[in-house]
């Protein structure tokens, strides 16, 4: 085991000499395991280096205790244990037992950053259990339903957050898509703690142990907008077809996009005969087509 050993292992004297080592230690060293064998910690690594490490070994012998502590050198990240270790002959050493844990810090920050980017979103995401119950919720998700605080939501189906009508089309629409392709995005009206209802895109996707992570999206403002936009479109348009003057768009390539009624009368062609057949040009003297 010792030998075999991933980690980093090796037992030492209180002058701070290796008495023995597997090769993972010696490797940490560039050595093999007989030539470190025999040398000093001040031989392998810097005096200053040596002399906290031998503070760590004296320290555990005096205790009687395991010393933990994690350091990082040359870009690596270990996590350190030196235990006190007495012989039969009274011979006080202490072991030291050294884990590279990089990747595993890696992934913990990663998994961190991942957290912080989802509590800082301003979308709602949330991931629901295989029973499609809330295990997880960031702030904006709570918020966006009209909740105060995540223990409203945490344990509870996100079926409290549509009416009938809703959940019955997310039953024959929504949720065979998301089993048979593992997703689904879209839009919905949910309804909030007070029971008002909002528009929102919805981002489904399945997970492997059958939860959910759902991320939502209220779109009130941009429905408002789009609403706006479409009552300007049609108050222009119907400006554009029923003005007493004639009226025309033109394509780019100088041909008529769109003619309303009293243009028609004035050309004596009907709308099919105009709209991207006719240049404006045919309908102008040269000499003001020139001018314009």
């Amino acid at each position: 085991l010792f030998d075999t050993s991933p980690d980093a292992i090796a037992l030492v004297d209180l002058d701070g000499r290796f008495l023995a080592a597997n090769p993972v230690m010696a490797e940490r060293f560039g050595l093999g395991k007989e030539e470190l064998e025999g040398r000093y910690f001040h031989d392998v690594m810097p005096q200053e280096l040596a002399d906290t490490r031998m503070a760590k070994g004296r320290e555990a012998i005096q205790k009687r205790d395991v010393i933990f502590f994690e350091d990082e050198r040359s870009g690596r990240c270990l996590q350190n244990y030196y235990a006190p270790l007495s012989f039969a002959n009274g011979k006080e050493t202490f072991q030291v037992i050294a884990r590279d844990i990089t990747e595993k810090k890696q992934v913990e920050q990663e998994l961190r950053s991942r957290s912080q980017a989802m509590e800082s979103s301003m979308d709602g995401i949330a991931i629901l259990n295989e029973e499609e119950k809330y295990v997880y919720l960031n702030e904006a998700h709570i918020q966006i339903y009209g909740y105060d605080d995540v223990n409203e939501m945490l344990g509870k189906s996100w079926r409290i957050l549509y009416d009938e009508q809703e959940l019955d089309r997310f039953e024959r629409e929504i949720m065979p898509v998301l089993q048979q392709s593992g997703k689904w995005r879209g839009e919905a009206i949910g309804m909030k703690k007070d029971g008002s209802k909002f528009p929102q895109e919805v981002s489904l996707s399945a997970l492997e142990d059958g939860g959910i992570i759902c991320v939502v999206r209220d779109i009130t403002e941009r429905k408002q907008i789009e609403k706006s936009l479409r009552q300007s479109e049609n108050y222009y348009r119907t400006i554009f077809a029923t003005s007493g003057t004639a009226m025309f768009i033109i394509n780019e390539d100088t041909t008529i996009a769109l003619a309303n009624s009293h243009f028609e009368e004035l050309s004596g062609y009907p709308g099919q005969e105009l709209e991207g057949k006719k240049s404006w040009t045919e309908f102008f003297h040269p000499e003001d087509v020139a001018w314009m």
